[in-house]
This record gives C-alpha cells, sequence and structure tokens, in this order.
C-alpha cells in the first residue's frame, strides 16, 4: 500500500506540474483535449498559483518548501506590521517637516530677494558712476581747460572779494585815524609832538594812496591809478614840508603843504568821481560823490589863493566858510562808507 500511495503521489505531482505549466499567466495556451486548436482559458489568463496547489496537495504540513521560504521572507511580514498607526506617523511628522521647511523656505527667499536688491543698487550706483565717467572721459581737453580756468576765475573773484573788503576797512580806519592826528598835529606846529605827528599822517596817506589803486583798479584801472598817484604826489610834497619842520622852518612847512594841497584837491575831485556805492541807494551815491568833488574845488581855490593872492588872509576868509563843510564831511562820510559797506558788493 505504501508503494501505491507513493506511486499515485508521484502521478498526482507530475499532473500538477503539467497543468500549472499550462495556467502560467502568459499569453502561450495549452491544446485541449479532442481537437488540434490552441485555445486560451480566461482561468488560464488570471493564472493559477502552482505554490498553493502545490500547498493544498501536500502532506506534510509540518515541513515548507526552499520556494516558500524564499517567496515570503520573514523580514517581509515584520515590515508590514502595524501599518496604520506606521503611515499615521509618517504623516504627522511630515507635516511637522512641510511647515518647518516652508518656513526656512521663505526665510531663504527673503534674503536670496534682499541680496538681488543690495547687488542690483549696487550696479545700478555703479553703473552710474560708470557713464559719469564716461561722458567726462568725452570731454575734450579744450573744454576740460576751459572749465578749470572758469572755476580759477570764480575763485580768484571771492579771493579777491574777501581783499578787497579787508582793503576797504584798512582805507576807512586809516582815513578816520588821519583825521585826529591832524586835529592833535596843527594846533601844535613847530614842536616834536607836531613833527611826530605829522610823520605818522604821511604814513597812513601813503598807505591809503596804494589802497584806492588796489581798490578801483578792475572798475576803472586808470582812473583809479591816477588818483591814488595824485595822493602819492601829494604826500611827496608834503613829505619836504615836514622835514623843513622838523628844522623848525614853520614857514616854509607851510608853503609847502599848501602847495601839497592843490594835487590833494584834484586827488578829491578824481576820488569823487571815481566812488560808486556798488549797488546801494542812490542818494548816498550822489551825497558823497557831491562832497568829494566840492571839497577837492575847495582845497584847490584856497591854497592857489595862499600861494599867488596878494592878501592870502582876505582870500582864506572869504572862501574857507563856503568849502569849510564839504572838506570836513567828504573824506569822513568817504571812510565810514569804506568801513561799514566797502566790498560787501556780490561778485559774480
Amino acid at each position: 500500500m505504501k508503494r501505491i500511495f507513493r506511486s499515485t503521489k508521484i502521478v498526482i505531482t507530475f499532473a500538477v506540474l503539467i497543468l500549472s505549466s499550462c495556467a502560467t499567466p502568459s499569453n502561450v495556451g495549452c491544446p485541449s483535449f479532442g481537437s488540434g486548436k490552441v485555445t486560451k482559458s480566461k482561468k488560464y489568463k488570471s493564472g493559477i498559483s502552482t505554490f498553493k496547489i502545490r500547498k493544498a496537495f501536500a502532506l506534510n504540513t509540518g515541513s515548507k518548501s526552499k520556494r516558500e521560504k524564499i517567496s515570503r521572507p520573514n523580514f517581509v511580514d515584520n515590515h508590514f506590521e502595524g501599518l496604520g498607526v506606521v503611515e499615521l506617523d509618517l504623516l504627522a511628522s511630515n507635516k511637522e517637516i512641510d511647515s518647518h521647511d516652508f518656513f526656512l523656505s521663505n526665510l531663504i527667499e527673503q534674503n536670496h530677494r534682499h541680496e538681488n536688491k543690495v547687488e542690483n543698487l549696487r550696479k545700478l550706483n555703479l553703473d552710474k558712476k560708470i557713464k559719469i565717467i564716461n561722458t567726462t572721459s568725452y570731454l575734450s581737453l579744450n573744454e576740460v581747460f576751459e572749465k578749470k580756468e572758469t572755476l580759477n576765475t570764480i575763485q580768484d573773484a571771492l579771493n579777491h572779494k574777501k581783499s578787497r573788503r579787508k582793503g576797504a576797512i584798512l582805507k576807512g580806519g586809516a582815513i578816520i585815524l588821519m583825521a585826529l592826528l591832524a586835529g592833535i598835529s596843527i594846533p601844535v606846529l613847530g614842536t616834536s609832538t607836531a613833527s611826530i605827528g605829522l610823520v605818522a599822517i604821511l604814513f597812513l596817506d601813503v598807505l591809503i594812496s596804494i589802497g584806492i589803486i588796489r581798490y578801483y583798479r578792475n572798475e576803472k584801472p586808470k582812473l583809479a591809478k591816477a588818483t591814488g598817484y595824485l595822493r602819492l604826489i601829494y604826500s611827496a610834497i608834503f613829505g619836504v614840508g615836514i622835514g623843513y619842520h622838523m628844522l623848525g622852518n614853520v614857514a616854509m612847512f607851510n608853503k609847502f603843504w599848501s602847495l601839497g594841497l592843490i594835487a590833494f584837491g584834484i586827488h578829491l575831485v578824481a576820488l569823487g568821481i571815481l566812488f560808486n556805492n556798488e549797488g546801494g541807494k542812490k542818494w548816498v551815491n550822489y551825497t558823497i560823490k557831491s562832497l568829494l568833488i566840492i571839497a577837492g574845488i575847495g582845497y584847490m581855490l584856497l591854497n592857489v589863493g595862499l600861494l599867488f593872492t596878494a592878501n592870502p588872509v582876505a582870500f582864506t576868509a572869504l572862501i574857507q566858510p563856503v568849502f569849510i563843510v564839504p572838506q570836513i564831511l567828504g573824506e569822513i562820510l568817504f571812510a565810514l562808507w569804506m568801513i561799514l559797506k566797502g566790498g560787501r558788493i556780490k561778485e559774480q
């Protein structure tokens, strides 16, 4: 019986193998019994697992074939145990990771945008600088030299304005100081005090002459030089008279002084023509100009009469009251104008 059972088992096994080879999911079918055609059964298409049939007919249930062990490894079952819990945990962690990644990606994107803006601004500024350099590079040498000369001209004008203002203050102060010294020295002629005062007046006259030439040299250079030189001529003649005064000869001093005052009168007339209020009120301009010219005429007439008339005392008594006010106010107002306003004109 054992042999029959074993042989039966072998026959059944071969039959199952034959059927399993025909029941594969391939497109090749087995020939049907009773016909020479090849057909394909739906069951054949779906496929019957040889492994299942062999398992069903296996008598020794306790043992497993090598194919079962290979096809169904243990780690697959362990991997899929508790699949739902694992999937929920993975989804939750993925959401958290996605939120953190989204936040970090926003920060990174903002940083990139900021860096791009900074880079674009830097490039824009660099392009502007390059354009400025390129535009200036197209300038010809003549244009560059012209611009340089223009800047030098403006700088010279500003420097001249500053020096002109200082010169005006010095000139006005010198005239007032000279008037004070004259008021001290003239009444005490023949003394050493008078000699010291007259020397100081001579020195101030020279400074005023140079200051007038420098102050008006850009407006009316020829007239400015003539005005200054006339006062220098007066100073030279006055210096000779001071020499006689130091020697004790007051009469010769008076003669040379009167001769010098004729040149001084011409100087005042030229100064009145040269004077300009420089944009100020017209009545101030006309007043100072008129006083200087009248004072100059008075000095000329009075000293010509003293030198060449038969009765100089009577001539002086007749002429001096007419010109005494212009002679005092002319130079004093001119000096005050120089101190307060001289050189303040806006120059372009």
